[in-house]
C-alpha cells in the first residue's frame, strides 16, 4: 500500500496533542475536597468509568481522516518512463524513381515499399537484426518535390507503421522532383528544438537533389551547427533481367553529395542494392545509435475508502454514545 498524498500524515502528530490537552482540561475541572474518607469503598460505575469514551471515538476518527486525507492505494500502475533514449526522425523519398523495381527475399517490389518496411521494422524491431527503438523519440519526414511531416517525434510507435504505409511514389506534376536538401532541414529543425541525448536523422533515398530551396550542403550545415547526426543510405536497385555482372555496384549521381552530409554530421553513408543489403544497413545504424533501456514503473493503484468509513462509523459511534448512555451534564 502507499499514500498518493503522504505530506498529510505529518497531521497525525496533532492526535497526541489533542489527548494531553483533552487530560489537563481534566485535571483542571477536578473538585477540590478537604477530605475523600466519606467517598472511600465507592466504586465507580461502568458509565463512570467509559465516560471519556466519546472523546476517544472522536480522536480515533480524526486519525483515520488523516490517513483517508492521505489517499491510501493499493495494487499497481504501469507507466512507461523512458530512459535517456535517441530523438530520431526517418527521413524517407517518396519520389517517382521511387516506383522503381528492386529484389527482396528472391521476389520483386518497389524501392518505396520495401524502404517502408524496413523502417517500420527498424522502429518497432524484426526479431532479427533490429531490436527496435523502444527508448526513443521518432518522427518520419517523407518528401519528393516538396517535405512533409508524416509523423511527428512520438513515443508512440504503434502508430508510425500505418502511417508509413499510407505513402506512395509521387505522380502529380507539382509532386516531380526530389528535394532531399529541405527534407534534411526539415527535420533538423524538427529536432532542433527537442531535447535529447542524441538527436539524429536516418536518410534514404535514391535520387539526385533536383527541386527545393536548400541543396545537400546547405542542409549539412545546419544539421551541423545544431549538433544533429545525419546517417544517409542511397538505395540503388536493379530488375532481375540487369544486364549488370555479379558483383559490381550501380553507382547514382548524389552518391557522393550523400556521404560527405554523412561525414560532415558524423554519421555514415551506405548504398544499399537489395533488400538484404538496406536491412542490414539499418541494422548497422540501429547498433550505432544506442539508448538506454526504458524505465516501467507499476503504479495502477485502487483507492482504499476503508479509513473514510471506519471514521464514519467511529463518530457516529461516538456521538450516539455522548448523546444517550454516556450523556454528561452539564
Amino acid at each position: 500500500m502507499r499514500f498518493e498524498q503522504p505530506w498529510a500524515l505529518l497531521l497525525l502528530a496533532a492526535i497526541p496533542l489533542l489527548a494531553w490537552w483533552r487530560a489537563r482540561r481534566a485535571g483542571e475541572a477536578a473538585l477540590l475536597f478537604s477530605s475523600t474518607a466519606p467517598f472511600e469503598g465507592i466504586e465507580p460505575t461502568w458509565r463512570a468509568r467509559l465516560s471519556s469514551l466519546p472523546f476517544w471515538l472522536r480522536l480515533a476518527a480524526l486519525g483515520l481522516l488523516i490517513l483517508a486525507l492521505g489517499r491510501p492505494q493499493t495494487g499497481v500502475e504501469r507507466v512507461r518512463e523512458p530512459g535517456q533514449g535517441i530523438a530520431i526522425e526517418m527521413v524517407i523519398d517518396r519520389s517517382g524513381s521511387m516506383a522503381s523495381p528492386i529484389l527482396y527475399e528472391g521476389r520483386q517490389t518497389t524501392r518505396l515499399e520495401l524502404g517502408k518496411l524496413v523502417l517500420a521494422e527498424f522502429v518497432r524491431g524484426d526479431g532479427r537484426e533490429l531490436r527496435g527503438r523502444g527508448s526513443d523519440w521518432v518522427g518520419v519526414v517523407a518528401f519528393a518535390r516538396q517535405p512533409e511531416t508524416v509523423c511527428p517525434l512520438t513515443l508512440s510507435h504503434g502508430a508510425i507503421p500505418g502511417l508509413v504505409s499510407r505513402l506512395r511514389p509521387a505522380r502529380r506534376i507539382n509532386e516531380l522532383g526530389t528535394a532531399i536538401g529541405d527534407a534534411v532541414a526539415l527535420a533538423a529543425a524538427r529536432l532542433r528544438q527537442f531535447n535529447a541525448r542524441s538527436r539524429t536523422i536516418v536518410l534514404l533515398t535514391d535520387g539526385e537533389n533536383n527541386a527545393g530551396v536548400r541543396n545537400v550542403w546547405q542542409a549539412a550545415d545546419l544539421a551541423a551547427r545544431w549538433g544533429i547526426r545525419v546517417h544517409a543510405i542511397g538505395i540503388v536497385g536493379s530488375t532481375p533481367n540487369t544486364s549488370l555482372p555479379p558483383g559490381v555496384q550501380l553507382r547514382f549521381a548524389s552518391e557522393r553529395d550523400l556521404a560527405q552530409l554523412a561525414k560532415q554530421c558524423g554519421g555514415i553513408y551506405r548504398s544499399a542494392y537489395d533488400g538484404e543489403a538496406l536491412r542490414s544497413i539499418y541494422a548497422e545504424i540501429d547498433r550505432l545509435e544506442k539508448s538506454e533501456i526504458a524505465r516501467m514503473r507499476y503504479t495502477n493503484g485502487r483507492e482504499r475508502f476503508a479509513p473514510l468509513a471506519a471514521a464514519l462509523i467511529l463518530l457516529l459511534l461516538g456521538e450516539m454514545a455522548a448523546c444517550t448512555w454516556l450523556r454528561r451534564i452539564p
